[in-house]
């Protein structure tokens, strides 16, 4: 009797891509190749392109572009990741009434976020947009 769930041949699901190197390498020309990108611009760095972008200069303005991604895209390029971090870390500290990341790390903030229910570690994931939208949502409330 086997047990295993064994599935064969290709099993199709979104690509997750990361690509790093030097300002000014061709990462973003390179993405702009992938199938109907729509790039997420977190700090206006696409003027040179000729792409469809968003631009999303805030952590609020990335997560609504996220969770209203619109059909006939099929590729979502944020760029770039480091702002987009920046942006994430910035919403989470003014929502919590921090100063500085340090007070996370340094067990200060501990207390308010146990008592917001949230104490959670912060991850950022995109496997999937519902699942990047939720994980992205739960680390900034």
């Amino acid at each position: 009797m086997n047990t295993l769930n064994i599935i064969k041949g290709r099993v199709d699901g979104a690509k997750r891509v990361v690509i790093y190197g030097p300002e000014g390498i061709g990462k973003s020309t390179l993405a702009s190749k992938f199938p109907d990108p729509l790039f997420l611009d977190t700090e206006d760095g696409t003027g040179e392109l000729d792409i469809d972008r968003v631009p999303c200069l805030d952590w609020l303005a990335i997560e609504a572009a996220v969770r209203n991604f619109p059909a006939g895209y099929k590729t979502c390029v944020i760029d770039t990741a480091d702002w987009a971090e920046r942006a994430l870390t910035e919403h989470f500290l003014r929502t919590k009434g921090l100063r500085s990341i340090e007070d996370v790390s340094s067990g200060r903030a501990l207390p308010r976020l146990r008592n917001s229910g949230r104490a959670s570690s912060p991850i950022w994931t995109n496997s999937s947009r519902a699942e990047s939208t939720s994980s992205l949502s739960r680390i900034a409330r």
